[in-house]
């Protein structure tokens, strides 16, 4: 998803205290936001591709693709010339069991691969890719920061709900001296409407999430504020996401200039 590759881009430009600081905040909202929702719901035992039981959601297959094209925007959300880019994703497992669930099936995705499944409302849990955020943080984090997100796809809570609200504290060292950070972690997420997305000759309806991060970074005499803001269309018929749109702001007090992305669903093939 974009946000890690976002915090993967900051940590490989780590020229600075504050570049180096933002990417631990980044890591850290990433990690807190994903076990924030916990395990809600159960997931399907014997699913079939379409069934209703699931919210009508599809079940992808090993061998399914996703094509995207994704291109980086500025801080008022225009395109930014000359960052297009494709991206494939693909299904390299399905029926799996993973982190205590049952039918999970796994996509590679960026060079991540992460794992999804659905309740029996329909919501899609998903837990993302974590190694490259071990890596970064150092030691700060390890396996268990593994944990299942849920996106309110079948449920359809609408409106933003404050689903975490927490202040943390751990030592930083720059240039070998120990420094204490504090962070303020808001999380929200809810969902917004049904919304189709054009797939070349085709219109996916899609359930439209957002999810919005609040993170306040506090540190001798670092204070900034950064807000990423998530949407996703996620389609039901083809089991995965549609479109997703990334809006960052505050990280130019970080080192990097406001910037988003949007990546949109050009094709797809169903095994």
């Amino acid at each position: 998803m974009s946000v890690l590759l976002l915090i993967r881009s900051i940590v490989m430009n780590q020229r600075s205290f504050v570049t180096r600081l933002g990417a631990v905040a980044l890591a850290l909202v990433f990690m807190l936001s994903i076990s924030s929702c916990g395990n809600s719901g159960s997931s399907p035992n014997n699913p079939t591709t379409g069934s209703n039981d699931y919210g009508g959601n599809t079940f992808p297959k090993t061998g399914t693709t996703y094509t995207y094209d994704l291109y980086q925007t500025d801080s008022v959300g225009t395109k930014v010339v000359g960052t297009d880019t494709t991206i494939v994703a693909s299904v390299v497992g399905a029926g799996m069991t993973y982190l205590g669930e049952s039918n999970v099936f796994a996509v590679q995705d960026g060079g991540t691969t992460n794992h999804f499944t659905f309740t029996h409302a329909g919501d899609l849990k998903m837990s993302p890719d974590t190694a490259g955020i071990t890596a970064m943080l150092n030691g700060i984090a390890n396996a268990s920061i593994a944990k299942w997100f849920t996106f309110l796809t079948g449920t359809k809570l609408a409106g933003d709900f404050h689903a975490f609200d927490t202040s943390i504290s751990f030592p930083f060292t720059f240039n070998g001296l120990p420094i204490q950070v504090g962070v303020d972690i808001s999380i929200a997420n809810g969902y917004m409407k049904e919304e189709a997305v054009q797939v070349g000759s085709e219109s996916l309806q899609c359930s439209k999430i957002h999810i919005k991060y609040t993170v306040d970074i506090h540190a001798v005499i670092v204070n900034s504020t950064i807000i990423i803001d998530n949407t996703y269309w996620f389609s039901p018929k083809i089991g995965y996401f549609a479109k997703e749109v990334s809006t960052n702001t505050g990280l130019d007090i970080l080192g990097m200039p406001p910037s988003g992305s949007v990546q949109t669903l050009t094709s797809y093939h169903l095994n």
